[in-house]
């Protein structure tokens, strides 16, 4: 990811969530394709779940 981003390791974060669920495939490599999708797209920061469930 370091060099797809051309940043250096200290430089770049990365939380990956489990990647899971009953149906269907799953991907292999989740972080890399999310790599490759904020390359794409430029993005600089991505929050994701940000939405507080009440239980």
């Amino acid at each position: 990811m370091l060099s797809a981003l051309a940043c250096g390791d200290d430089e770049v974060r990365v939380v990956q969530s489990p990647t899971g669920g009953g149906f269907g495939g799953k991907e292999d490599y989740p972080s890399m394709m999310a790599c490759h999708v904020a390359v794409a797209a430029r993005a600089v920061k991505k929050i994701g779940n940000a939405r507080v469930r009440p239980f």
